[in-house]
């Protein structure tokens, strides 16, 4: 693992210590976004596809979380992904889950491969990598059964 992801990682998923970290100062947030996503195309472009993108990744659905006990929930699943998170992570990022949360009039952006337990989190021009519990994973499936949105297999093979 390059030293400079071994910061980030530590800096992102640590909550408590890193200055800047975009998720450990959120609390109660004005809106979320879950979004069902094509992780196995991350990155790629694809000519073909004519609907949503977030973050470089072919959006299969999303849900607005409006209740805001189940907005609470949420974030304290991606909150405990992130302090649960593996000592070793796999070199892959296929995100399939995403979060666009807004809180006190700032955005932050989540992008969460369970399968490699990785996760990306941008707000503005920054972001930070870090390792992610795949624990947290049925919080963020529940939310998106329920709203009917499909969600993307889960390996290349």
């Amino acid at each position: 693992m390059p030293l400079r992801f071994a910061a980030l990682a530590a800096c992102f998923v640590g909550l408590a210590g890193c200055r800047g970290d975009p998720i450990a100062g959120l609390g109660t947030p004005d809106t979320v976004t879950l979004y069902s996503l094509d992780g196995l195309r991350y990155g790629e472009v694809d000519p073909s596809w004519t609907g949503e993108r977030f973050h470089a990744t072919n959006v299969f659905g999303k849900v607005e979380v409006t209740d805001a006990d189940k907005r609470r929930e949420l974030i304290a699943a991606l909150k405990s992904g992130a302090e649960a998170r593996p000592n070793v992570v796999i070199a892959c990022f296929w995100p399939r889950h995403g979060l666009r949360i807004t809180e006190a009039g700032r955005t932050v952006d989540v992008l969460i491969c369970f399968q490699c337990q990785n996760t990306k989190a941008h707000q503005g021009d920054s972001t930070w990598d870090g390792a992610f519990s795949s624990g947290a994973e049925p919080a963020f499936d529940a939310i998106l059964n329920d709203a009917g949105i499909p969600l993307a297999p889960k390996s290349r093979r």
